[in-house]
């Protein structure tokens, strides 16, 4: 069985189904997106991505503008995803 997953919310989509789930400890939960919009109303961990990027302005469903900033972000913050036996993606492919 696995005890330490982690779900992790990409982009709109990904914030909104995570937003939804409930927030406690047992239920690790992180949210990633270029827009600072959805960060207005979800409580738990959230990272913007590319701030120098996209300024918090979201990166307009550009795929190379998306990955550029996910990339300057996470660099340095791979190790949330080392940590877990199991991390699940939530995301929208348009």
């Amino acid at each position: 069985m696995v005890k330490n997953i982690k779900f992790i919310g990409i982009g709109g989509t990904g914030c909104n189904v995570i937003g939804k789930l409930p927030d406690n400890e047992k239920l690790p939960l992180l949210v990633l997106d270029t827009c600072g919009c959805p960060f207005n109303w979800v409580t738990i961990d959230k990272i913007l991505c590319g701030k120098n990027l996209c300024r918090g302005l979201g990166c307009g469903g550009d795929v190379s503008l998306g990955y550029s900033s996910a990339k300057e972000t996470l660099s340095d913050k791979m190790e949330i995803f080392y940590n877990n036996e199991a991390n699940v993606f939530v995301f929208g492919l348009g």
